[in-house]
């Protein structure tokens, strides 16, 4: 039983995670990347704002949760799916490695924490 949840947690768990992680992330990256010194509600309404992604996301969910059952198991194999799956899942792994190395390297990562300008002081501890 517990290699079962071992094979569980690894072949599922793990992919499962870097997928959830992955919507939070990157809109803290385009948060940074799009705020003004003015802050981020100055790209409110401007088609600019990471918040509409959410929008986008739930639907894409959406629309595959409905697929999936309706076109691609039909049509697919398992192993093809799995291919496919882990394909894509690697496809992912390697644009976030590249974004994040553009952002890293363009001194996206020395602003500290997302969302606060570089020239904030900490906030002190009471």
């Amino acid at each position: 039983m517990l290699q079962v949840l071992l094979t569980l947690a690894v072949a599922v768990g793990l992919p499962s995670f870097v997928l959830c992680a992955t919507t939070p992330l990157l809109s803290a990256w385009l948060t940074t990347v799009l705020s003004t010194s003015d802050g981020a509600e100055a790209n409110a309404g401007t088609g600019k704002d990471p918040y509409r992604l959410y929008v986008v996301i739930n639907a894409g969910s959406l629309l595959a949760l409905l697929a999936y059952p309706l076109l691609i198991e039909p049509a697919l194999g398992l192993g093809t799916q799995r291919v496919v799956w882990g394909a894509f899942f690697g496809l992912l792994l390697v644009l976030l490695v590249v974004v994040g190395s553009i952002r890293v390297w363009a001194g996206g990562a020395a602003g500290g924490a997302a969302g606060a300008a570089p020239d904030e002081p900490a906030p002190s501890a009471p």
